[in-house]
């Protein structure tokens, strides 16, 4: 008995640890490949941050009816979007920029106001180990890489006795 109380106990934490993705509690989901590559040393990386305040409410606050309206035109409406993400970025990612600019090991930073994401090339464990205890961080994931098969070149019509 003490042992299938056992192996339930083993069972279950191992599903909160893979079911959370090494999420802590309040703080952010940290992308698995990146607990890999801390377990094995493996950094700098680059990473993309997720800020908790996503842009939902910026995008319907600016989508509705009434907002719509309230605009000359679509032009103008853009605008106000753009405006309106724009500060939603500085105000939920400036605490974060702030540290990350004064950390040492941070790498070459760049926000993304439209996401409302910053992207780090070059981050060091220190900087992971960091953003694990802010709860403004909703998930830290690593730069994925696609490639696209290369684009062909189909000339049509142009074979011979095409007219041109």
């Amino acid at each position: 008995m003490q042992k299938a109380i056992l192996a339930l106990c083993i069972g279950l934490a191992h599903f909160r640890a893979c079911a959370g993705a090494g999420a802590q509690a309040g703080g952010p989901e940290i992308h698995p490949a990146l607990l890999q590559a801390e377990g094995e040393g493996a950094f700098p990386v680059n990473i993309f941050i997720t800020m908790r305040a996503g842009i939902d409410a910026v995008l319907a606050a600016n989508s509705d009816a009434a907002a719509a309206a309230s605009f000359a035109n679509a032009a103008a409406r853009r605008t106000a979007l753009h405006a309106a993400l724009q500060a939603h970025a500085a105000e939920t990612q400036g605490s974060l920029l702030r540290v990350l600019q004064a950390h040492s090991k941070a790498g070459q930073i760049t926000s993304f106001w439209i996401t409302n994401q910053i992207f780090i090339l070059g981050a060091d464990a220190s900087v992971l180990d960091h953003l694990r205890h802010r709860d403004d961080v909703s998930h830290v994931a690593p730069e994925a890489v696609v490639r696209l098969d290369p684009i062909l070149d189909l000339q049509v019509g142009r074979g011979e006795g095409a007219d041109d």
